[in-house]
């Protein structure tokens, strides 16, 4: 559990940590800046804040294989967000609590030549480097809405976190035990969790061999949505991936029933879920 719901940010990030989680690269966001001139919409790439130093270098060697619940709120403010929007890349991760700050914006510290006073100017807007959409006033939402409830406070407990556990405990039923080194016995496709869902919901599977792995979204006429593995090899265990809800260009797939579909160690399995906007 990474909790962010108290973070304001700084200028370090965790670069370094993520490069454990991930085993792939992975591009997540960056920033644009105005251009100077009469063009008020013109924009170009921030030098001071590329788009390659935020790319996630994972290392399969490390790879974090397990659920990884995302704990934010109001209080995830700046880099606070930041890295929780960074971190939600992770094909196991998962959302938990209230909407971030939002702001999304890179800006300058201004000299006003008296150290009693500070200042900063909003230079341009993050960017999912996917899509490019401009991040500004649009904040980091959870998958699940969550926060403290009275009773839970008042017996000193964490409403958030006991969301985040829960869901842990699900994922990981009958995933491999690590420490005894035993592995799936039979190939399986699991219902997604959340069904309904909305804005994501995670597919897990299990892999008794390596194999060979591709696993589609479908509308109910048949017709390719979003390809979430392609053709990937992956070792034999269990696996989890999230649809964010989208097709393949990056827009918003409609309110429906979806399948999706597994191919893997010569074995096909769909299931159905259902997309409620």
């Amino acid at each position: 559990i990474f909790d962010f719901r108290f973070n304001t940010g700084g200028t370090a990030l965790a670069r370094d940590g993520l490069v454990l989680l991930f085993n792939q690269t992975v591009a997540t966001v960056g920033f644009d800046r105005r251009v100077r001139g009469e063009d008020h919409f013109a924009m170009q790439p921030d030098p001071q804040r590329p788009a390659s130093a935020l790319v996630i270098r994972g290392d399969p060697n490390t790879f974090y294989n397990k659920p990884i619940a995302i704990l934010i709120g109001p209080g995830s403010i700046s880099a606070g967000e930041l890295e929780a929007r960074r971190l939600s890349f992770h094909p196991r991760a998962r959302i938990f609590g209230k909407a971030a700050a939002g702001g999304n914006t890179g800006s300058d510290n201004i000299n006003l030549g008296n150290s009693d006073w500070s200042a900063m100017l909003a230079t341009g807007p993050q960017y999912l480097v996917s899509t490019h959409e401009y991040l500004s006033h649009k904040a980091l939402e959870p998958h699940e809405k969550v926060w403290f409830d009275r009773d839970d406070v008042a017996r000193g407990e964490d409403t958030v976190v006991k969301a985040a556990m829960a869901w842990i405990a699900k994922q990981t039923t009958g995933v491999a035990d690590e420490a005894s080194g035993s592995l799936p016995t039979q190939f399986m496709l699991q219902q997604n969790y959340p069904n309904p869902f909305n804005p994501s919901t995670a597919i897990t599977y299990q892999l008794p061999l390596n194999s060979e792995v591709k696993l589609a979204v479908y509308n109910i006429a048949g017709q390719l949505v979003r390809t979430l593995v392609d053709r990937e090899r992956h070792n034999a265990g269990a696996y989890t991936i999230t649809w964010d809800g989208k097709d393949e260009s990056g827009k918003l797939a409609a309110s429906g029933v979806y399948v999706y579909r597994l191919e893997a160690v010569s074995r096909v399995d769909s299931k159905k879920m259902i997309l409620l906007r």
